[in-house]
């Protein structure tokens, strides 16, 4: 008798358990409906090919700059400024300055700073494949 009634205790739960998960998948189960609009403008934004191809148009696009670019005069500048806190020496014959055969004198060259500028201009005169490059890219358009 106790088994009959832990049995009809199990049904009980299995039919409730049943219930319950029949009612959740009906919530669950609603679909998104979409416009055909909708649905064309998620395909665009989401679609690798598409992705890839603006990626290959950017890239054409700077190397185009990058081609008309090389056409145009180019100005480098560098200045540098070096201190030097000790000087090397250098050993020299003292017959080179009046002094005694045989021997020795330390001796110092330059002078403890230094200063340098330049500037360069690099105009370009003619560059046949840059300006190929550049008709190309007028009749491609």
């Amino acid at each position: 008798m106790v088994k009959h009634r832990c049995k009809q205790k199990e049904k009980g739960l299995n039919r409730v358990l049943l219930i319950l998960v029949i009612l959740l998948m009906n919530i669950t189960a609603k679909a998104q409906t979409l416009s055909l609009e909708q649905c064309i403008d998620t395909a665009l934004i989401y679609n690798r090919n598409i992705k890839l191809s603006q990626h290959d148009v950017e890239i054409s696009t700077e190397k185009n700059r990058e081609i008309r670019g090389n056409l145009l005069p180019k100005l480098n500048g560098i200045a540098d400024y070096r201190y030097y806190t000790d000087l090397p020496y250098q050993i020299m014959p003292a017959e080179a300055f009046g002094g005694p055969a045989g021997t020795y004198k330390e001796v110092q060259f330059g002078v403890p700073q230094s200063m340098n500028a330049n500037l360069q201009l690099a105009v370009p005169l003619f560059n046949s494949t840059a300006l190929k490059c550049c008709k190309n890219l007028k009749n491609s358009y």
